[in-house]
């Protein structure tokens, strides 16, 4: 994946979506709760899930501008949850997070066109990377 050109301001990216919703899945609650904040904080709202099968027990896929997975979780990881929302008619842009992701994870996310944001999350690299999935 190429890198993400930086927005100047946060005002700039928020102007352009604030009505939309980002839909978040990770198992870890606390930073769940912090990327909620802080996703809210941009201007966006969120849908947050503590597990992929919470987000498929839905009965269809949720209308959102973007999608951020956590990748390791129990049960089913988060490209799998993707790859499940993709087949269940889910056209909006995904993220996946992860740490230290292998050279066959980042091939994978390539061939599906699935930006990775690394662990520890720094700086505004999340932010940005929504912005620029849903802008793309």
């Amino acid at each position: 994946m190429g890198a993400i050109a930086p927005i100047p301001e946060t005002a700039a990216r928020t102007r352009v979506a604030p009505d939309r919703t980002i839909l978040i899945v990770d198992d870890d609650g606390a930073l769940l709760n912090a990327l909620t904040f802080g996703i809210e904080v941009e201007g966006y709202r969120v849908l947050a899930f503590d597990s992929a099968e919470a987000v498929l027990d839905l009965p269809a896929p949720p209308d959102v501008a973007c999608v951020v997975v956590d990748h390791r979780m129990p049960r089913m990881d988060g490209l799998c949850l993707i790859e499940m929302l993709r087949a269940r008619g889910l056209a909006a842009p995904a993220i996946l997070m992860t740490s230290h992701p292998g050279a066959r994870l980042r091939a994978r996310c390539d061939s599906l066109r699935i930006p990775i944001v690394e662990k520890p999350l720094l700086r505004d690299e999340l932010s940005l990377a929504i912005y620029a999935a849903i802008c793309a």
